[in-house]
């Protein structure tokens, strides 16, 4: 059984990575091409545990602006 990589529309989806494994990164790539927010944060394997990961998600909102970008599909 595959995993449906695909954001549910309107459902407003934040990915956050370390930025340190490829293969993370690349399915943040896809799933911000398919609407979610990607965002990168130091804190290695588990980002959100760091100080920057914390306040990455305490203000991502979806009209927040960040250093990412939220891209929807034509």
């Amino acid at each position: 059984m595959e995993a449906p990589l695909q954001i549910v529309p309107g459902v407003p989806t934040l990915v956050l990575t370390g930025g340190w494994e490829p293969l993370y990164e690349e399915i943040a790539g896809y799933l911000r091409e398919t609407g979610a927010l990607h965002r990168t944060a130091a804190g290695g394997h588990r980002p959100q545990d760091s100080a920057e990961g914390n306040r990455v998600i305490r203000g991502s909102s979806p009209t927040s602006a960040g250093s990412s970008t939220r891209t929807r599909p034509s």
